[in-house]
């Protein structure tokens, strides 16, 4: 744990390195904000500090400067090597299989590939524009998934995949039949 904690000054810097790093995100500074937790400037600060250590790298795409992992792959090994052994396990993954929800018919699209529940509902939440019935079980799926929902993950995948309006829609009515207000506050963080 010393070095884990030599090396990261709090767990959102750690937050922001397991995207890079472990994950493999290619980022602006405002997305990794949102997928981090940290505020921009701090964000900023971080990816700047990392790049002078030539630990990311920048590469522009349109008007947007994305972020990167500079690492060479053994060098990804051991930083894999130091999250697992101190922070246990990643983020649980899952695919659309888990749910196992065969009336709502196949969705190629959500089969098999494992990603982070934000990502999985974002998915759903597009392809349900195509199938009503899809629509209408995403709230039980939002049930299923529970208190592991983290917001600044569900704006960031929807802003990902252009769909925050659809987003927002779900999680109101999902806040609206559970009567949670979790889903209203996670509706205004996605819809801002």
């Amino acid at each position: 744990m010393g070095l884990f904690n030599y090396l990261f000054k709090n767990n959102e810097s750690a937050k922001l390195a397991e995207l890079l790093w472990l994950k493999k995100v290619e980022a602006s500074v405002n997305e990794l904000s949102l997928l981090s937790g940290l505020s921009y400037s701090t964000t900023h600060e971080e990816l700047q500090r990392m790049k002078s250590l030539n630990l990311v790298k920048m590469q522009r795409k349109g008007k947007a400067t994305l972020y990167s992992s500079a690492l060479v792959e053994a060098e990804a090994n051991v930083v894999a090597s130091i999250f697992e052994k101190t922070k246990g396990h990643s983020k649980q993954t899952f695919s659309f299989d888990d749910f196992n929800m065969p009336l709502l018919g196949d969705f190629s699209e959500l089969q098999g590939e494992k990603v982070e529940a934000e990502e999985l509902l974002v998915k759903a939440v597009k392809l349900s524009k195509k199938n009503s019935s899809l629509l209408r079980a995403l709230p039980l799926l939002f049930k299923k998934m529970g208190d592991g929902l983290e917001s600044y993950q569900l704006a960031y995948w929807s802003k990902r995949y252009d769909a925050n309006k659809e987003m927002g829609f779900v999680l109101d009515l999902t806040g609206q039949l559970t009567k949670n207000k979790k889903y209203s506050e996670n509706f205004t963080r996605v819809c801002q």
